[in-house]
């Protein structure tokens, strides 16, 4: 979907503003995928990124956030669609007893934002790099 321009800018500055709060306040980004992964490093994150798709389902995920990120802030960027939702939910029941940190708000508000623009997957955030590099 093309973005109407005025709304465009508008969105552009929000999406910014919420990836300059993932680059301050989060450990690790999980997403579904590595075309996820290319759109985050495009809008701008620097951190750390794990792919759902390269471990072999939500426990051995969990078992390594465990592992690596206890104690630290973990953002759960899974798509807004059935699936992404349903990966989400699950990494969170198993992580409800650990010390990882789920940052939940973020995912919120991009989730606020996309859907906006009917978009409900990371990878149509894509729209958003496209448009900003024209400003």
């Amino acid at each position: 979907m093309k973005l109407a321009l005025k709304p465009r800018n508008q969105a552009v500055e929000e999406i910014r503003r919420i990836i300059e709060e993932m680059n301050k306040n989060v450990d690790v980004v999980i997403v579904e995928g590595v075309h996820d992964e290319s759109v985050l490093r495009s809008l701008g994150y620097r951190g750390e990124i794990l792919k759902f798709s390269s471990f072999r389902g939500v426990l051995s995920i969990s078992d390594f956030l465990e592992r690596e990120f206890s104690r630290k802030s973990v953002l759960i960027l899974t798509d807004y669609d059935r699936r992404g939702e349903m990966i989400n939910k699950r990494i969170k029941k198993a992580l409800e007893s650990s010390y990882v940190k789920i940052e939940e708000r973020l995912r919120k508000e991009l989730k606020i934002l996309l859907l906006k623009y009917s978009m409900k997957t990371i990878e149509e955030a894509r729209e958003f790099v496209n448009y900003s590099e024209f400003l």
